[in-house]
């Protein structure tokens, strides 16, 4: 059986520790106009979103600040989904072309771990680089959503973690031919 897939939609919701405002784009009468490109890679930086909402009131445009907690789901309607969480980084001034006023911002996925403080842990004979990478995460305090390496790498002669978190950690995850990146606000390896 085919299933035809119509009536796109998008919601971006923003928390900005007060309110929480939920902005909808779809086929309605009322519906917003709302564009946004969101980056998708393999690498272990946050991906940046950008989203332009129009023609909003002053009163909805106020509860879009810097430092709010936004959700962006995309889909169809009764299949829509998360496509990126973060917090906002950015917002331009409002553009008005005598028309249509557009508010962009934008957002960083996840939680950006690369300006960690440098560690120095040693790892017995025998250790294995899911034990290194469980331990190095938990000492940097970098949270890891789900870890599913194609090998676990063994240590023979042990390992000694010194420097960058974020840099050993890739390390150990490319030695283990496995990748680590954020989806949907998580940082994943696998």
């Amino acid at each position: 059986m085919t299933q035809y897939l119509f009536n796109r939609k998008i919601e971006v919701s923003i928390d900005n520790g007060s309110k929480t405002a939920v902005f909808v784009c779809d086929n309605s009468p009322n519906s917003l106009k709302i564009h946004f490109d969101s980056e998708f890679s393999n690498e272990p930086m946050p991906n940046v979103t950008n989203i332009s909402i129009f023609n909003l009131s002053e009163t909805s445009r106020k509860e879009i600040k810097k430092g709010a907690k936004v959700i962006l789901k995309a889909g169809y309607v009764g299949d829509v989904g998360v496509i990126s969480e973060g917090y906002i980084n950015l917002i331009s001034p409002v553009q008005y072309d005598g028309t249509t006023k557009e508010i962009a911002f934008s957002f960083i996925e996840g939680v950006d771990y690369s300006e960690k403080n440098d560690i120095n842990m040693t790892f017995g004979k025998g250790s294995y680089a899911r034990t290194i990478i469980q331990r190095v995460a938990q000492k940097a305090n970098i949270s890891i959503s789900k870890i599913e390496l194609k090998t676990n790498k063994k240590y023979p002669s042990g390992y000694t973690a010194d420097g960058n978190p974020l840099d050993i950690l890739q390390e150990i995850v490319e030695a283990c031919k496995s990748a680590m990146y954020f989806r949907r606000g998580k940082l994943v390896i696998r």
